[in-house]
């Protein structure tokens, strides 16, 4: 996997990516190690580091080094899923500041999902783990724990990622809901099962991917000579997304190299405008 996000950066962007693997049971090995080797990259994607220790791991390395850090899994996730929020209220006509928002699955991607969104502007956020050590990281985002049941009942939009497939059945979607079933590679949730359902819109992860966003990203970063990933940046690459989809669709084809370009002059244009400086806070970090 790391290889070939290495290959999309060189394809989609022309960044030359050096796919590196530590394998460590230590976190402050791990940092050392990147550390170690940071000053001879402009800038430090991390993947496939699981919570809890992706968010102590992203903190550490943020307050060391002088260059953007930023864990995909949680940031470039949260990013996608903005985007597709942002059309899919459009095509609803409801205002995404206005909905409760129910995350079931609150694992890296999916407290970087309730952190971003409430970053964006989101107001009412249930939440639901079956661990609860992920449901306190909740609460310090002030999002509200409820269980699966309730946030079916009462969320307007349900993001899942659990990693549990076929978790919601059909007759628990309410008419109306937008539903992205993000597991992969099978989904809490059939997108046409839950549209039959009476959802309004469903997606999962084969539509909402980290490759629509994770290249122009780091390309703005590296071009603006960006010190740090801020919220400004990651929303301003949302919109930029959204603004590519064709009319009708969630997102863009993720292999149109003018999306890419899209969403780099997109964040560009915030670090050298001068947006409020400051990395995204990790969730349940001193940053916050």
């Amino acid at each position: 996997m790391i290889e070939g996000k290495a290959a999309l950066l060189a394809s989609l962007v022309g960044i030359s990516g050096i796919p590196i693997l530590v394998e460590s049971a230590s976190i402050d090995h791990f940092v050392d190690v990147v550390c170690a080797i940071a000053p001879s990259f402009g800038a430090i994607p991390l993947t496939d580091i699981n919570a809890p220790h992706c968010f102590e791991i992203e903190q550490k390395l943020r307050a060391r080094l002088p260059m953007p850090v930023l864990h995909e899994d949680q940031h470039v996730t949260a990013i996608v899923v903005l985007a597709a929020l942002l059309n899919a209220t459009r095509q609803t006509g409801a205002a995404l500041h206005a909905l409760t928002v129910g995350v079931v699955g609150l694992g890296a991607a999916g407290l970087g999902i309730a952190r971003l969104l409430q970053a964006h502007g989101v107001k009412q956020l249930l939440g639901t783990d079956v661990r609860a050590e992920a449901m306190g990281r909740l609460a310090h985002l002030r999002g509200q724990g409820e269980s699966l049941e309730k946030i079916l009942a009462h969320a307007d939009v349900i993001i899942c990622t659990t990693g549990a497939q076929r978790l919601i059945a059909p007759e628990r979607i309410r008419a109306g809901q937008i539903v992205f079933a993000l597991s992969s590679p099978d989904p809490e949730i059939d997108p046409a099962a839950a549209l039959a359902a009476g959802a309004a819109v469903a997606a999962d992860a084969k539509s909402i991917n980290n490759v629509l966003c994770f290249p122009g990203l780091f390309d703005a970063a590296l071009r603006a000579r960006a010190r740090a990933f801020t919220d400004a940046m990651l929303v301003a690459a949302a919109g930029a997304l959204a603004a590519a989809a064709p009319a009708g669709q969630l997102l863009p084809d993720p292999l149109d190299v003018t999306v890419h370009e899209r969403v780099s002059r997109a964040v560009r244009a915030v670090v050298i405008g001068g947006a409020p400086a400051g990395a995204v806070p990790v969730p349940g970090g001193s940053g916050e």
